[in-house]
């Protein structure tokens, strides 16, 4: 029987999210809203994970990671994509399809 490392992969992150939201129930509101980017982005890592597909050799280097969720969040920290360029692209196109519902 074969080991399927790409279930396996998201079953660990999906605990340790899991782990990761409990712990933040604990706190205060506004503690969990100085963390809500975190949150977010460890929930996108997650959504990401329930519908791709890696290569089994792939999946098996972050399913062997103590923590995979949080080594991907910490090196979405320190990436040189930019969300604002993604901000600044929606805010542009929906002011675009608004002014072209307005003119036509």
């Amino acid at each position: 029987m074969s080991v399927n490392y790409n279930e396996l992969l998201y079953e660990k992150l999906e605990n340790e999210y899991n782990i990761f939201i409990s712990h933040m129930k604990l706190h205060s509101p506004e503690r969990v809203v100085d963390y809500a980017y975190e949150i977010t982005f460890k929930k996108e890592f997650l959504a990401h994970f329930e519908f791709s597909e890696l290569s089994q050799d792939t999946a098996k280097v972050l399913y062997e990671l103590k923590y995979p969720l949080n080594e991907l969040y910490n090196q979405w920290l320190s990436n040189d994509l930019s969300l604002t360029d993604l901000i600044e692209a929606t805010v542009e196109t929906t002011i675009r399809a608004i002014s072209n519902s307005i003119d036509g």
